[in-house]
Formats: structure tokens, sequence, C-alpha cells
């Protein structure tokens, strides 16, 4: 599961319409500091928009923003929503402020902006442009409130250009499969009558990627550990996630893959520049290769910038270790206590020290499956583990992928009345370990257990 990083910034311009040379460089380091913190979701807010001589400026703004826009598309940010308050003609409207917002490809399904006209979130993925900026009318777009301050906080000034861009962002990655299945209830609901009570007995059930609250799921278990960035090797990325095992040769730190480069950068100079003993070499050949040298050096260190950021995200996943002298290690010290890291997440990767733990003590983690609380419906307590995912190699079916955290998907659910009848005196005799449990647990039936329900129906 990937851990999406938010990042802020702000910045006034103001200065880059006075100097032209300073807008190449301001470009270059917002670009480089979004690439190189690898975020998801980007929200650059600028102020002096246009600069101090903003009528004759403020035009500029757009192919500002349009090559901030190129270099970040290069770098995975597909999406991006750009509002820019240049309307300078309207006086007591105009704030110079302008908020850009760029996300990441790996979350375009995740992020919703808030239409303030309609008074709901609407899927970024939904709009009709991936790459949008927006100039005239900003109140009118219904993404933005914007609003200009009373000229009675600052009386002693003639004009001013103070003022505020409102936005609203949600970044839900359960939303999708809420989505679906209010979908489905809201179609029984016009079935019956608008209601999923009545008198019908509603059950549903299936695949409902339900995913556990992950934050606190990771939390138990990783107590006592530090965390850092690592890169995978190129090797690694090639292998198949869903069954291999990686060892700690597979991995290295930020640190230790910037090492590796300098020191191929360095051997790759070494082969231009002559030895300082060389007799064969003239003083004008020795010039000229320095300044080759020059300019392999540039060209390396612009080789290494898109290395780093364009597959850093796509190969970089975050590891739990154990820190130096600790006593203790997680939730259990099973037979994996030997290892240095205790956890790794990353991209279709979840990878735990002890797999042995998350079979046994599932009931440890089950109070992190709380996404049925958002719907109308009922389950029985689970007494089963977890139904995903399983292997689905022949020969190691009893063990998890290490794909993605482990989770419920597979469910039974019902309304009240099913609930009713469930609970009736017939079935007081029945076990609910029997009734409502997984099964298939010694066979790999691929990477979902099936989910069973037994009950019995009254009596006349």
């Amino acid at each position: 599961m990937i851990q999406h990083k938010i990042l802020f910034l702000t910045s006034n311009i103001g200065s880059l319409f006075e100097n032209g040379g300073c807008r190449k460089y301001w470009l270059s380091q917002i670009t480089k500091e979004i690439t190189q913190n690898c975020p998801s979701f980007v929200a650059l807010h600028l102020q002096e928009s246009g600069g101090k001589n903003y009528k004759l400026n403020a035009k500029e703004m757009p192919s500002l923003v349009d090559e901030l826009q190129k270099r970040l598309a290069s770098e995975g940010y597909v999406f991006s929503r750009c509002f820019l308050d240049i309307q300078c003609e309207l006086i007591e409207e105009f704030t110079a402020l302008s908020s850009l917002f760029f996300i990441h490809e790996s979350a375009v399904n995740l992020v919703h902006q808030f239409n303030f006209k309609q008074r709901k979130f609407i899927p970024i993925f939904d709009q009709k442009s991936s790459q949008l900026i927006i100039t005239a009318g900003l109140n009118r777009s219904g993404f933005v409130r914007k609003e200009k301050f009373s000229r009675d906080f600052w009386p002693s000034f003639r004009f001013g250009r103070k003022g505020f861009l409102h936005t609203r962002w949600k970044f839900d990655e359960s939303n999708n499969r809420k989505n679906a299945f209010n979908y489905v209830l809201q179609k029984f609901e016009k079935f019956n009558g608008g209601t999923i009570e009545g008198t019908s007995n509603l059950f549903v059930f299936g695949d409902f990627n339900f995913r556990l609250d992950f934050s606190s799921f990771v939390k138990k278990l990783t107590r006592q550990t530090n965390d850092r960035q690592i890169l995978l090797c190129p090797a690694v990325e090639q292998t198949n996630s869903r069954s291999s095992t990686t060892s700690t040769s597979d991995l290295s730190t930020l640190d230790e893959e910037e090492t590796s480069l300098e020191e191929k950068q360095l051997n790759l100079k070494n082969q231009f520049l002559p030895s300082s003993t060389d007799p064969s070499a003239s003083s004008s050949e020795t010039d000229e290769l320095k300044t080759s040298c020059d300019d392999l050096d540039d060209e390396i260190n612009e080789t290494n910038f898109c290395l780093n950021t364009s597959t850093r995200r796509r190969n970089s996943i975050i590891e739990y270790y154990k820190p130096l002298m600790r006593s203790f290690l997680s939730p259990f010290d099973g037979q994996g206590g030997n290892v240095s890291w205790v956890l790794r997440v990353g991209r279709k990767r979840f990878e735990y020290f002890d797999e042995k733990w998350l079979l046994s003590e599932w009931r440890v983690y089950r109070e992190d499956d709380c996404e049925l609380n958002e719907f109308p419906l009922k389950e029985l307590f689970l007494q089963f583990p977890p139904t995903y995912p399983w292997s689905e190699e022949p020969g190691s079916h009893n063990t998890l992928m290490k794909t993605r955290a482990p989770a419920w998907c597979d469910r039974i659910l019902f309304n009240n009345n099913a609930c009713n009848l469930l609970n009736h005196s017939n079935n007081d005799s029945l076990n609910c370990n029997n009734f409502y449990r997984s099964f298939a647990m010694d066979d790999c039936i691929g990477d979902h257990k099936p989910v069973l329900l037994l009950f019995s129906l009254p009596t006349c």
C-alpha cells in the first residue's frame, strides 16, 4: 500500500517579473523540490502574481505556469488545477494571488475537489481537462472562493492587493469503494420503497475490498522502530512481487545509491582526464579535456537528477527497522526476530518480518477493520482471519502474499430485519464460529478465501 505524501509551498514571485533571469532558477528550484520529495499532492500558493508592474506583466503568468506544468508532467504530475488572479483591471477584486495544485498519476483516483456551487466534492478524473489554468472569473468557476480584504484594514494605503483564495480538497482511498457500495444500496432503496428496511430481509455479500485503518495497523506492527526511505535495485523491480521474497542485498538506502552514483561519475570522469604525469598531454589538450569534463559533469549531474526524481517514486519503499539495543521488537517476537527490518511498505508491497504473527494474532488488529461503520448495515462478529491476500502458489497456500496488507474483503452483511432473523431462538444452538466463517484454509484456491453464513428459518 502506498503512503501518499502531501506538499505545501508558498512563494512571493514579485521579483520574477523585475529580473527575467530569476525565472528559470525559480522554475528549477520549485521543480527540484517537488520531484525530490515525491509528494502525491502539491499545493503551491503564489503572491504578487505579475510583480510590481502587474498591469504590464500579469499577462506573463499563464506562460510561467504552463512551463511549470510541462516540467512536472514529465515527472508524473499529469493532473493540475491552476487558479490565477491576474484581472488587474477589476480594482475592487484584484488580489494578485494564485493557487496551483498538482496531482501525481498514482493518486488521481483518490483526489476530489470541492465545487462551492454544487456543494459537493467532484473526482478530479471526472473533469474534462487534465491540466487546467483559469485566469478569469475565479469565483464563477465554482472551485474557488476569492475575496479581497476591505480597504478599512489598511486605511493609509490608496490601493492594495491583499486578500485570500479558498479551495477544498478530499484525499480518500476508500471513497471509490464507498461510492460503489452506496450505489448498490440506493438501487435497493429505490426498489424497496425508499428504505433498506421495510419488511424485507436484505443480505448483501461479496468482495467489498474493505481495507484496514492503515495508520493504526502500521503503528501496531512498528512500535519502537525507526523508518527510512530505501530504493530497490533495478533487478528487483523486474521480479514478480506477488510471490517473491526480498533479501537485504536487494535494497539500498538513498545515501548508498547517491554514493554509488558519485563513484561512477568519478570513474567516468577519470577516463577523460589526462594523468598529471603524462608527458604527452599538452597544456592545450589538458584545457580542452578539462572543458569537456566540465560539460560531462553537467550532463552527469542532470542525468543523476532525472534518475533520482523520476524513478524514486516507482522504486522506493518505506522500511521500518530495529534501532540498536532495542529490547522490544514487535507485538510478537517470532522466528523472524533475527532480521534487521520489521516492515517494508511500497507500491504493491507489504512485507512484515513475522508473517506467522499476522496469521495467528489477527484479533489484535481486527479493530482496524472499520469501513463498515460508514454504511447502514450489520454483520456478525468476525471470528475468522483476513480473507485476503493469500498465496496463489499451491506449495505455500497457508501464507500471505507480500503485495498488500491483510484485510477482510469478503463479507456477508444484512439489514435490521435480517439481523432479527439471525437472532431468532432457532439459531441459539448454533455456534457463531460455525455459521459465519471463512473456509478452505488448507487448500490453495486463489488470493481470496471464501466466506459462508449458515442459519435456520423460523418454524411456524
